[in-house]
């Protein structure tokens, strides 16, 4: 008979084994929910994290994330890496691989991970490094589960709540919590979207939040960013550290005099050299705006763009005199540059902080926080007001891209900061207009000579020909349009007029069989280049809305010269078609042995609802059906 020890023993190891079996198949994908979908790429079983907030100097961070991955296209999931610097300090990683049972198949101890610089292949200097871990799976479903803690000085820094952050990923299990012990002001806004529901719990010492059972977002074509489309709640500490440096704010105005005072006001220094330089550029210009383009066009031509991830937490730009030494800075260092030089003949600018990104991410207002990814400069000046973007030679003066334009960014001053508006590009100010003379020949070959010039955003887009030699450019006009059939190009080169932000590509070029020769006939495209050369598939099961980033207009002229002896009969009617999404004509005109097509279309920038893709779907597919339109000329 066994004793009442033997029984309390015996019980208490069923427990543990009990328990052993539990935690086994806690990420068995038997055990997935059955409301979430099972064709999908991977599930986040659990995503946990835990924001201990002890005082203005210190936070820890944990966070325990577990994934199951079912095919090849989600191993990005076992990639791990872990950034941390002098001021984010990695206090332990715990990393468990399971199979498709939730059987543990491998435990990963921190001293696996390899220690690595986080350089990016752009950076010169970087405070960060990183813990990485790779696992390469022989079968498939496995789940990766990770738990890492962090201690941080940069309490400046309290990272968003967003449960959903990848495409074609499933979640079970989402939660936040964070808890203040640091009797300072902690600030929360929560931005509410179609998509999912975010639960909010009050705690003893703060909030949980909370998302479960979140079906897997589409890669749909041309759905806004994940940021836009997914809920979220922010955070922010009315006093807060960074790198040391401590601050607070409880409004706009405060952030921007905060910034100024600790991260720029002792940057800004130029050497007398520098100084010596500047005011002989400007010496005999009048007016501020002509000053300004000439300064800028002194700041792009001494200096290139380099990341430089040092000094209060990578947010401190290098001094103003250290890029005129050295004649490199990041987007900060830059325009810090920019903005001191413009200070050394009387001119106000301001250091701009943006959120820099295709889908449009403005700032709260009424949430302010530490924020943005870029920073550009904004120069007020008599009835306008300036942009400059720094970190390129190429871009011309008082030019944005897609990425900075139609949105509001936080100006910098000693007095503190105030919410602006980037310049606004429309369909008007984004223009390609191209001029083409072809030669059709009775063998079917042509010669297509003539300009493409691009203005505005167009113009932004390609100043990445601008650095390319002519092999280089000659291969990608070949690969852009490939439908023909070029065997060489007499000219392919690219001019861009910095002055009045015109970007130019010239063109002159063989097309073999251009034409299609029948008897004595000769059929040919009336659009020769840059046609809409596929059809966009209805989606009768659209579940997001989507965007057209910007909006634009083309308009083309093409004069064929036929060859000797052709006419043509009869052209095709004149062609519009009006949407809500744009317009397109196509007009036709002859005379004697010249045919003139001219081409345009008009896209409205905006973000539509699901409903109206197909309606987009058509208006796009009748694009396509009209620019490969063929006329018939005939041999008399």
């Amino acid at each position: 008979m066994k004793s009442v020890l033997d029984k309390k023993i015996t019980s208490f190891l069923t427990f543990i084994l009990f328990t052993v079996i539990i935690s086994a198949q806690e990420y068995s994908i038997q055990n997935i929910n059955k409301d979430l979908p099972t064709d999908v790429s991977a599930i986040v079983r659990k995503d946990e994290t835990t924001v201990t907030i002890q005082s203005q100097k210190k936070m820890t961070i944990t966070r325990k994330r577990a994934v199951t991955v079912f095919d090849k296209s989600k191993d990005s999931f076992s990639q791990l890496y872990f950034y941390y610097n002098p001021q984010n300090k990695i206090v332990s990683i715990k990393t468990t691989i399971y199979d498709k049972m939730g059987k543990s198949i491998k435990t990963v101890k921190k001293s696996e991970y390899m220690d690595v610089s986080s350089s990016d292949g752009f950076s010169l200097y970087t405070e960060y490094r990183a813990l990485t871990y790779e696992y390469y799976p022989l079968t498939y479903p496995y789940t990766i589960e990770y738990e890492v803690e962090t201690e941080s000085s940069n309490t400046v820094f309290l990272r968003d709540y967003i449960p959903l952050f990848s495409r074609n990923v499933a979640v079970e299990n989402s939660s936040y919590t964070v808890s203040n012990l640091s009797g300072i002001e902690l600030k929360k806004k929560m931005y509410t979207t179609p998509l999912f529901s975010i639960n909010e719990e009050r705690t003893s010492t703060g909030w949980k939040y909370s998302a479960n059972h979140i079906s897997p977002l589409p890669s749909e074509s041309l759905s806004p960013s994940i940021e836009v489309l997914a809920p979220k709640v922010s955070f922010s500490l009315s006093k807060f550290s960074l790198a040391g440096k401590e601050g607070s704010f409880t409004n706009w105005n405060e952030f921007g005099k905060w910034v100024y005072s600790d991260l720029l006001e002792s940057t800004q220094q130029l050497p007398d050299k520098a100084k010596a330089e500047i005011h002989s550029l400007v010496q005999d210009k009048k007016e501020d705006k002509d000053k300004i383009r000439t300064l800028y066009q002194y700041m792009q031509n001494k200096t290139r763009y380099v990341n430089v991830s040092i000094g209060i937490g990578g947010w401190k730009p290098m001094n103003a005199s250290e890029v005129y030494a050295k004649g490199y800075g990041d987007c900060k260092a830059l325009t810090n540059y920019m903005l001191s030089i413009l200070k050394e003949v009387g001119i106000q600018a301001y250091y701009t902080v943006i959120n820099s990104d295709e889908s449009i991410e403005n700032f709260d207002v009424d949430f302010p926080k530490m924020g943005g990814n870029h920073v550009i400069l904004c120069v007020p000046v008599k009835n306008d007001t300036i942009w400059l973007e720094n970190t390129s030679q190429a871009m011309a003066f008082d030019q944005l891209g897609v990425s900075t334009v139609n949105r509001n960014a936080i100006a910098i001053s000693p007095e503190g900061a105030k919410i602006v508006n980037t310049k606004k590009y429309d369909s008007e100010t984004n223009t390609e207009k191209a001029d083409f003379i072809i030669n059709l020949q009775e063998n079917g070959d042509a010669v297509l000579k003539g300009s493409r010039i691009y203005q505005g955003l167009q113009y932004s887009d390609r100043l990445y020909l601008a650095g390319m030699d002519s092999k280089k450019l000659q291969e990608t006009y070949k690969n852009r349009l490939s439908y023909l059939f070029i065997p060489s190009f007499t000219t392919c080169q690219v001019t861009n007029n910095k002055e009045e932000g015109i970007f130019t590509v010239d063109l002159d070029f063989k097309v073999s069989k251009y034409s299609s020769v029948l008897g004595k006939d000769l059929f040919f495209n009336a659009v020769p280049i840059e046609r809409i050369n596929s059809n966009i598939q209805k989606d009768l099961d659209r579940t997001l809305p989507f965007e057209i980033s910007y909006g634009y207009t083309d308009t083309y002229t093409f004069n064929f010269i036929l060859p000797d002896g052709y006419i043509v009969e009869e052209l095709p009617k004149n062609i519009m078609e009006v949407s809500e999404f744009g317009m397109y004509t196509l007009l036709f005109k002859k005379e004697e042995n010249k045919i003139t097509i001219t081409r345009m279309l008009k896209i409205k920038k905006g973000v539509y609802p699901k409903e109206k893709f197909n309606e987009y779907a058509k208006f796009r597919n009748t694009i396509f059906k009209y620019d490969n339109l063929k006329i018939n000329t005939t041999k008399t």
